[in-house]
């Protein structure tokens, strides 16, 4: 029997708090340099009450290949832009942790495939890109055009 496995993850959500974007150079480390950002996710559901209720998770996302870091720079990615990346999951903590379901989870984005802005700052850089593809995502009515940086 094929031992087959797949660790893929993929978001649609907004950049939540600017002044967690940060640039890592650690020479000394593998890792090397890196980008972290956190990022609001929503989901709706229905409650006990029949209401629907909104539910926000934030997700640690890091970026660590040199394309994917240009081109999250290039754009000025900033708070309240709406972005669509995809990536796997990594855990983090001590293995009594994991035991518990206490790991903290981040996001490891290998392509950031789109950027809807929350401003209207990039209309002005760029000719605007097919809007066809941003219909079905929630809150794009107050985005900007898709800009698609593939």
């Amino acid at each position: 029997m094929p031992n087959h496995s797949l660790n893929r993850v993929e978001l649609v959500g907004r950049i939540t708090q600017p002044e967690l974007i940060e640039f890592h150079d650690n020479s000394d480390s593998t890792a090397g340099r890196k980008i972290e950002f956190r990022l609001a996710t929503r989901s709706y559901v229905r409650g006990r009450d029949g209401k629907s209720e909104v539910h926000t998770s934030w997700h640690n996302v890091s970026v660590y290949t040199e394309r994917q870091m240009q081109r999250f720079t290039n754009l000025g990615i900033a708070k309240g832009d709406l972005v669509h990346l995809t990536g796997h999951i990594e855990y983090y903590g001590d293995a009594a942790d994991r035991k518990s379901q206490k790991a903290s989870i981040a996001v490891s984005a290998s392509d950031l495939l789109n950027v809807y802005a929350a401003k209207k700052r990039l209309q002005t850089e760029e000719p605007q890109a097919d809007t066809t593809a941003d219909a079905s995502i929630p809150d794009s009515a107050s985005a900007a055009p898709a800009k698609d940086i593939a």
